[in-house]
Parts: structure tokens; C-alpha cells; sequence
């Protein structure tokens, strides 16, 4: 489903605003994320964040994610990165998060699909996955 070479085209919102203290452990990652040359150097910094009290104490009684949770979106997300040429956005979103992410902003979704095409050639193959980050997620069977 998603070729080597490929492109990825995200359509939403993302100010690069975490929702306190919903994201609270999903902040302090990308902090640490700024930091690293790529996913692998946050492995390091799991254990911390799984023994933290105040990041503990949050997921157990104010409806938190788990502080593991973030690490786990950095190495899901991290497969795309590996596999395709290009990642695009495009909607109501802060250019510089979407670069701290290794995402590139574009204007609108034919500016997307223009910077796609010049990836991957005139004719892509187009798979729509509506709900990709916000819903159920697709599973890939990674051999």
C-alpha cells in the first residue's frame, strides 16, 4: 500500500498546541525529539518516561495517554519516513511543527498533489485513507 519511493499526503488540522495535560508526555518528546538525529536515539528515554510519577499520575486519573504512547507514534510514523520520498500536509497547520515532524507544509491539497506527482510521476496510484490519523489505523504487515 505504500511503495517505496512513494508520497504521503496528510489533510487536517495541527496547530503544534498539546492539549494539557492530555499530550503532556507527547510535548516533552518532541523537545527530545529536536535533539535526535533519528527515532532510534529516543529508545533511551523510554524507561523515564514509563517511571515518571507525574506522567503516571496523569494517565491513571485525568484521562492522559499513557507517556509510552508518544514513543509509540514516533516509531509507527517512522516506517512512512523510511518507505516513501515525500511527506506532505496541508490544511490548518503550523509549518514549523510540520517540519519539526519531517513533513513538509504546502498551500492547499493541489499544491500537495502537484509536489506528489513530481515524487512518484503524473500517474499515482491514490489510496484514501480518510481516517489514517485520527481513527482506526490501517495494519501493515512489515516482513
Amino acid at each position: 500500500m505504500m511503495r517505496e519511493g512513494g508520497a504521503l499526503i496528510g489533510v487536517g488540522a495541527c496547530k503544534g498546541i498539546y492539549e494539557e495535560p492530555v499530550y503532556k508526555a507527547w510535548a516533552e518528546l518532541v523537545e527530545i525529539w529536536d535533539r535526535c538525529k533519528e527515532t532510534d536515539d529516543l529508545s533511551p528515554f523510554e524507561e523515564d518516561f514509563l517511571h515518571r510519577d507525574d506522567l503516571l499520575h496523569l494517565y491513571r486519573h485525568h484521562y492522559c495517554y499513557h507517556p509510552i504512547h508518544a514513543f509509540w507514534l514516533f516509531y509507527q510514523c517512522q516506517y512512512a519516513f523510511d518507505h516513501v520520498s515525500k511527506v506532505l500536509v496541508t490544511g490548518d497547520v503550523n509549518p514549523r511543527e510540520m517540519r519539526r515532524l519531517n513533513a513538509t507544509p504546502t498551500r492547499d491539497f493541489d499544491d500537495a498533489l502537484r509536489q506528489a506527482r513530481q515524487a512518484v510521476g503524473r500517474n499515482p496510484t491514490i489510496v484514501v485513507m480518510p481516517s489514517f490519523w485520527g481513527g482506526i489505523h490501517a495494519q501493515f504487515r512489515v516482513s
